[in-house]
């Protein structure tokens, strides 16, 4: 997820604005990432395993859909993977490797989100369809707190949504308002595999609501009222030719076929 800019419909009642970030970089200290930020949860307990949770659009997982060792092999340096590409609705599978491969791949995540500016990074977003994220609302490594989560799940998500002004690193430089549910409770991994139970709300919970949306194949345009959508039109089909001209293929997906039957927000379960 990218770092907003104001925008006029954005300033209401509802909304909120993320911040313009900047960043540098720094090692990484594996032993600090576990639960990066305050939020309203009792302490840490393990999840029971229940009904997992899913978007509205989003795929269900069969209990043997799980990443292979080659799904999880990646080369440095890793790319952004910009709309229309296939890779950003294909389904992003399940991890149950968790090794230094899994932690090379999260820190290379880091990496490219920092140099673009970035809040949040999803897998699928550096062309690698596994179910993992990582994100920093502070934007700036040293800043904040850098949290990894594998294999998320959201278990609940508030009736009460907040209207807010969002960006995304593979649809560069385009703006717009989301509408979102104002918290979430959430259950994952950590980069080591321990499960763990916790909620999210403000800024985090949109950040990790937004990556987790990738997970599902779920873009942010998605989620846009159809005036929304309108307003950013033109730019989606510069990138919609800017795909076809690098490739030489037809865009796999275009903004004047798009047909929103109704505005996704908040999560159903599966």
């Amino acid at each position: 997820m990218a770092a907003a800019i104001p925008s006029p419909l954005a300033v209401s009642s509802r909304s909120c604005l993320l911040p313009r970030l900047f960043c540098h970089t720094r090692p990484h200290n594996w032993k600090r990432i576990i639960l990066p930020f305050p939020t309203d949860s009792p302490p840490l307990r393990r999840a029971a395993l229940g009904v997992f949770a899913h978007a509205r659009r989003g795929f269900s997982f069969q209990e043997d859909d799980y990443a292979s060792p080659s799904d999880l092999k990646f080369v440095p340096p890793l790319k952004i993977v910009e709309y229309p590409d296939p890779r950003l609705r294909a389904r992003n599978k399940r991890i149950n490797t968790f090794d230094e491969n899994l932690k090379k791949l999260a820190d290379e995540m880091f990496d490219v989100m920092y140099k673009t500016d970035g809040i949040g990074l999803s897998a699928p977003q550096v062309g690698m369809n596994i179910q993992l994220m990582v994100f920093n609302p502070a934007g700036e490594r040293g800043e904040g707190e850098e949290i990894v989560l594998v294999n998320p799940v959201v278990q609940k998500a508030t009736k009460k949504t907040l209207l807010c002004n969002e960006g995304c690193l593979s649809f560069p430089g385009i703006f717009a308002d989301v509408e979102r549910p104002a918290s979430v409770k959430i259950d994952a991994r950590d980069i080591m595999g321990a499960r763990f139970r916790f909620n999210l709300s403000k800024l985090p919970a949109r950040v990790f609501q937004h990556e987790f949306d990738h997970l599902q194949g779920i873009l942010f345009v998605d989620r846009m009222t159809k005036d929304v959508l309108d307003s950013i039109r033109s730019e989606l089909k510069a990138l919609e030719k800017k795909y076809e001209d690098l490739t030489e293929k037809p865009s796999p997906e275009k903004i004047d076929d798009y047909k929103q039957s109704k505005q996704l927000v908040g999560f159903a379960r599966a």
